[in-house]
């Protein structure tokens, strides 16, 4: 489609509504104009785009759009004007719960994702694993995803703390989200297993900007880390006068998930029977605030891992995938007219491989 055999690389973090302007937006300098399909066609699926991608959007743009991209498609007297829509049906066909997203609630949800010991941050986005792909699930849902590198166990300025200048790491992946356009700074949450899980804890502690946070294999004490565990987690004064559960209990009131496995075990893992011990701390805590029901410990049947449907099901609910009216209408007329084209269109074969 691009004339020039290369290739672009995306990851998950990816808005696929935006790709699909970002594609018009060239196309339109590239078409000749002789045809009044491509010249025209072009031109208004960027305008339905452009007003998507900056919230201004309604439920019939979705069909205005897919009618008018076959249209040009069938109409369109070269290969240029044929495989232009190509864009605009392929993610509409695959990303259609993007576009809904744009949409309904006008900007995207976002979570930082972050990972354990020997991993990185591509880790939380491995479908095998630990991690259960968790970072490619939440972005496959709506939601913008980032994450960075918060592994090392040296410390890279003077006068820092190891756990500090992680923590500042994370902070600034906040950061960087309340600068996109396309992300609603006011659902940003975080989410991450084991030393993840950790960082997750400290960084909803540490900045309000946090609106719910998922700890996955972590919840414990000081004592236990004094156990088998890397000492990374120490600095000083720390555990003077504090336990976890003190960190923790600085989310209060905002959501708060922890998960911990039945497989756990003590001497290097994070038991169950420690982690309630724990959450019973914390939600003393938030009770204060009346909201005791907002900080909940999820265990499950596995061990060192991320239980991903509790995961999703807790970030859904605080954070996106709000089930309104305007949804439901959306997703009514879609499955009425099924997975991609509509009523008496045939599948053009360019339609297929973009």
């Amino acid at each position: 489609m691009m004339g020039s055999g290369g290739m672009v690389v995306m990851d998950e973090s990816t808005c696929m509504v935006d790709v699909a302007r970002y594609f018009l937006d060239f196309l339109k300098e590239e078409s000749c104009g002789k045809c009044v399909a491509c010249r025209e066609g072009i031109k208004r699926m960027l305008e339905i785009l452009t007003r998507i991608t900056e919230g201004n959007g309604t439920p019939a743009d979705l069909d205005r759009l897919e009618t008018l991209a076959w249209t040009v498609q069938q109409t369109s007297l070269c290969q240029l004007g044929k495989s232009a829509p190509n864009p605009v049906l392929s993610t509409l066909r695959y990303f259609h719960d993007e576009y809904v997203a744009h949409i309904r609630d006008k900007k995207c949800p976002a979570v930082v994702c972050i990972h354990g010991h020997g991993g990185n941050r591509r880790t939380p986005y491995a479908p095998s694993g630990a991690y259960r792909g968790f970072g490619l699930a939440l972005a496959k849902r709506g939601f913008v995803t980032i994450s960075t590198d918060v592994g090392q166990h040296e410390v890279y300025e003077k006068g820092r703390t190891l756990m500090g200048e992680r923590l500042w790491d994370v902070m600034r992946c906040v950061t960087c989200l309340t600068t996109r356009p396309e992300v609603d700074a006011k659902r940003i949450g975080c989410a991450g297993l084991s030393l993840g899980g950790e960082m997750a804890m400290w960084l909803g502690a540490m900045d309000t900007r946090l609106a719910a946070t998922v700890s996955s294999g972590f919840l414990t004490t000081v004592a236990n880390m004094r156990r088998g565990h890397c000492p990374c987690w120490e600095f000083p004064h720390l555990t003077e006068n504090f336990d976890f559960a003190d960190v923790y209990s600085l989310i209060a009131p905002r959501p708060l998930c922890c998960q911990n496995g039945r497989k756990e075990r003590a001497g290097g893992g994070f038991p169950v029977a420690v982690a309630q011990k724990a959450m019973s701390q914390i939600q003393a805590c938030y009770a204060v605030f009346g909201r005791s029901d907002s900080a909940r410990l999820v265990v499950h049947d596995e061990g060192h891992v991320i239980d991903l449907t509790s995961c999703l099901a807790f970030l859904d609910k605080h954070l996106g995938r709000k089930e309104d009216r305007q949804a439901r209408q959306i997703g009514t007329r879609r499955s009425a007219r099924g997975p991609g084209r509509p009523r008496g269109a045939r599948i053009h074969p360019a339609a297929r491989s973009a």
